[in-house]
């Protein structure tokens, strides 16, 4: 049982042309763009006095680096690969821009994507195992569905910060019994990166 909340600083990969465009990733594997490897830098910056016991990421290119561009820059632990904080499965609607998967889909049921309950699940489950193995601090590379899921589930409708940012850094302090929102820095605002 960990008493002791292990503090996770969930970062969102930096941006790709996918994200640029307006387009859904999902599991489809787009790389970072040179924007996404700045931010990935930017991050890195502000991640600097973290001493990170772990850096995990989800399986995704963009993600993975992502954190390795942020274990090397502050000479952190090997990077290790987590496959619950990966990106919701997005089904019919990868690739397709977000605005008319809107109105395609305006009733919410894409065909083949994962359902939201079940990624929030699997990610709260993969951040108690991350809290129950670890110590201190740990950095977890993931996305945009994952964090945004977890913050809403963790926060008051009147407290959630909004959608978090290419390059943001999102804190939670979790045990294997509690996950609490600590606090979210947009990489735009803390070093002046247009995210």
């Amino acid at each position: 049982m960990t008493s002791t909340p292990t503090r996770v600083l969930l970062v969102r990969h930096g941006e790709t042309d996918w994200n640029r465009a307006g387009r859904v990733q999902g599991h489809t594997d787009v790389p970072l763009n040179e924007l996404g490897r700045a931010q990935a830098r930017a991050a890195a910056e502000l991640l600097s006095g973290a001493e990170p016991s772990r850096i995990i990421t989800s399986p995704l290119g963009r993600a993975a680096e992502t954190a390795a561009i942020i274990a090397a820059a502050i000479d952190g632990p090997a990077v290790e690969t987590e496959d619950d904080v990966i990106e919701m499965q997005y089904g019919e609607a990868e690739g397709a821009v977000w605005q008319d998967v809107r109105h395609l889909y305006a009733d919410g049921v894409v065909p083949g994507a994962e359902p939201r309950p079940a990624v929030l699940e699997r990610s709260m489950a993969a951040l108690r195992r991350i809290a129950a193995e670890s110590t201190g601090t740990v950095i977890v590379t993931s996305h945009g569905g994952v964090i945004n899921g977890l913050t809403r589930h963790t926060t008051a409708p009147d407290v959630f910060p909004g959608s978090a940012g290419n390059g943001s850094i999102t804190e939670f302090a979790v045990t294997d019994s509690d996950i609490s929102f600590i606090s979210r820095t947009p990489i735009e605002v803390a070093v002046g990166v247009d995210a």
